[in-house]
């Protein structure tokens, strides 16, 4: 699984899974923000992610990252390509 981040504008997509223990972020579907919305959050540990970048600023894995996945406008719809 995966999920798509729009911050600022600019798309991010990041494979659904913490670095620290290989659970999804999301405990509940689609929720990945924090409460101000500044943030990815993973529910079942409490890492703190950059949006742009998926890495971990506070918790458990300070330092490790989310998996990226390329993303590409295309007219009116977003590609995501994942690694074979």
């Amino acid at each position: 699984e995966a999920f798509i981040i729009n911050s600022g504008g600019v798309y991010h997509a990041y494979v659904n899974r913490c670095p620290h223990a290989g659970t999804p972020l999301d405990l509940w579907p689609n929720e990945f923000l924090t409460e101000d919305g500044n943030h990815l959050i993973c529910a079942t540990h409490g890492a703190i992610f950059e949006q742009h970048t998926g890495l971990c600023v506070e918790g458990p894995c300070p330092g490790a990252c989310l998996e990226r996945l390329p993303v590409e406008a295309k007219r009116s719809s977003l590609v995501v390509r994942c690694p074979s």
